[in-house]
């Protein structure tokens, strides 16, 4: 899905993650389908990739991992949390 490439050290595979929700028997998989298209939508170098057992999506480093533990949701972990960066001048 995306086009860009990934960051060095970060492996870019749509098709784990193809295979990964083929085999999935969780009752949201509709809509885990939904956000990895919202996800990989947003710009062409973000790329995809199994981690933690589940899709997780990286630019520059991994940003964001789904958590499908239970039958009643879809949890999105944004890895780098709500911290303020300090902008450049």
């Amino acid at each position: 899905m995306a086009t860009g490439k990934p960051a060095p050290g970060l492996t870019h595979d749509p098709a784990a993650v193809d295979a990964y929700i083929a085999g999935l028997d969780h009752p949201l998989k509709a809509e885990l389908e939904n956000l990895r298209r919202l996800i990989l939508g947003v710009h062409p170098d973000i790329g995809e990739n199994i981690k933690w057992n589940a899709p997780s999506f990286h630019l520059h480093d991994h940003f964001a991992t789904t958590n499908l533990r239970s039958p009643e949701h879809v949890q999105l972990i944004l890895h780098t949390g709500a911290k303020v960066k300090t902008l450049p001048e």
